[in-house]
């Protein structure tokens, strides 16, 4: 199995294991303090996501054939949603996340409200996007 998959499998049980509402919002806000702050000279118009209700900024690199993504915002919902992004798709190989099927998004968009999610999945396609100008 590989690591995508791995990560993607811990979460879906991981979510499912919740008997509430409370203790999923709880999970995601406490592993939302734990991400790391990105640079200042990032937080720039370039990197800001635009159709997200919070400021949210994301920068894409690649290391050794491996997507490197940086993810920041103030919100705290937001940061435990970046959260997931972040776990699932950083330090992925590109041939990894060119053939995942992003079933961790499937299984978890109905926890959200529609508007997290059409964010959750901007998200998701602007990494996508980056996988695949790098793939080239």
């Amino acid at each position: 199995m590989n690591l995508i998959l791995k990560k993607e499998k811990y979460l879906i049980n991981k979510f499912k294991s919740f008997s509430s509402l409370e203790e999923r919002y709880f999970f995601l806000i406490n592993h939302g303090k734990k991400l790391l702050l990105m640079n200042k000279k990032n937080l720039i118009d370039k990197n800001l996501i635009e159709d997200c209700q919070s400021k949210l900024w994301i920068k894409i690199n690649l290391n050794k054939k491996k997507l490197i993504i940086k993810i920041f915002t103030t919100a705290l919902f937001p940061k435990g949603i970046v959260f997931l992004i972040k776990y699932i798709y950083s330090n992925s190989s590109l041939k990894e996340i060119k053939n995942y099927n992003h079933n961790f998004y499937k299984h978890l968009n109905s926890f959200f409200s529609q508007l997290r999610n059409n964010g959750l999945l901007f998200i998701i396609n602007k990494i996508l996007f980056f996988n695949s100008k790098f793939l080239k």
